[in-house]
């Protein structure tokens, strides 16, 4: 059956119509979005319906570790800092110390994708019959405390690129239409602290997920046009008008019990 044989709906009410069983579902009210219930399930679908979307043929999953050129260079898995690069790298409106002696604790904070072409490009391209090439770059960041007990935020220089490169079926890559899709989530998980060697090491990674995929029609059930969606949130641009508790000025007064003080 094509898509132009079938009945399309577009209607958010559907009167009851009888199914081959002979029972009845009622529509009258749109299905909302959520879990379906643990017991009972979702509702059966009440039209089918063809969409134009992109349909994932084959995709495949990879882990690396985000290394910085100190970190190549020496052959490790992880992003290394000295700390002679900690106070260069300050945009706080105090000074930062002039020399970061001792670091008394450093955390976490999620790394950021860069994507600002031409100079910073984020590719996702067929380089071989097989193969799926990603690039990309990267800053990373963390919070730390120097020996005074001062507390500073550290961000990056532009990493990169980096790149990674993922191999299909021969098949997969020579079906018509299909073109490659990359995914990218980067994660810091740790940070080190070297006194000894002044430096810091930073644990990071990137999830990346290549995908081949084409713009197909699909014919698949539905529950019609999605339900309306709350309300937004105001943003005020004013002020919200102001009073003051008047019972801030005066203590409450006592309450006097019915047969006297």
């Amino acid at each position: 059956m094509g898509c132009g044989d079938m009945n399309h709906g577009y209607e958010f009410n559907h009167e009851s119509a009888p199914n081959p069983e002979g029972s009845h579902h009622s529509h009258k009210e749109p299905f909302p979005h959520g879990p379906c219930h643990p017991i009972k399930g979702c509702p059966e679908p009440f039209e089918t319906v063809c969409i134009k979307t992109d349909k994932v043929f084959d995709s495949c999953f990879k882990s690396i570790p985000l290394v910085n050129q100190v970190g190549i260079d020496r052959g490790v898995n992880f992003i290394v800092v000295p700390f002679g690069a900690l106070p260069a790298s300050q945009k706080q409106p105090a000074p930062a110390p002039s020399v970061v002696e001792e670091v008394v604790a450093a955390w976490c904070l999620p790394p950021i994708l860069v994507v600002d072409p031409p100079t910073y490009p984020f590719t996702c391209e067929i380089v071989g019959p097989n193969d799926v090439k990603v690039s990309f770059f990267f800053r990373f960041r963390f919070r730390y405390e120097d020996q005074d007990g001062n507390q500073w935020t550290f961000l990056s220089d532009v990493e990169g690129p980096v790149e990674a490169t993922a191999r299909f079926p021969s098949k997969a890559i020579e079906e018509r239409g299909l073109r490659p899709l990359c995914e990218v989530r980067l994660k810091c998980t740790e940070v080190i602290i070297r006194n000894d060697q002044q430096e810091l090491y930073v644990c990071a990674g990137a999830g990346l997920i290549f995908n081949l995929v084409a713009n197909v029609r699909l014919h698949i059930p539905a529950y019609g046009y999605c339900v309306e969606p709350d309300p937004c949130v105001e943003v005020l641009e004013d002020c919200p008008d102001f009073e003051f508790p008047y019972d801030k000025f005066y203590p409450r007064q006592p309450k006097w019990e019915e047969d006297g003080c």
